[in-house]
């Protein structure tokens, strides 16, 4: 459920609120690290985990692009070979030679 802008404000305000007087006074550390982490939009696992996610998206979408480029090559050496052929025969036939026998 997303938080309206004005809910947002209230919450911020009373985190920062509390931030500072826990500053003022003789803060204990542990509530500290708590309410500094509840100011992140996300840890620093959310982070990681999504960061993992991108990495296999993209490694997926490299390893298809690279099929692709893979079986482009393929398809051009096959025509460019294929034209060789077609050249030799047609140029064997025009010369008018027969192998020779023994």
């Amino acid at each position: 459920m997303a938080m309206s802008s004005a809910l947002a404000r209230q919450w911020w305000r009373q985190l920062v609120a509390e931030v500072r007087d826990a500053a003022r006074s003789g803060y204990d550390q542990g509530r500290f690290r708590v309410l500094a982490l509840r100011a992140r939009a996300h840890t620093v696992e959310m982070g990681r985990k999504i960061g993992t996610i991108l990495g296999v998206i993209l490694a997926i979408w490299v390893a298809f692009m690279a099929v692709g480029w893979i079986f482009a090559m393929v398809k051009t050496f096959l025509i460019i070979g294929l034209i060789a052929v077609v050249v030799f025969v047609i140029v064997s036939l025009a010369a008018g030679r027969r192998p020779p026998t023994s």
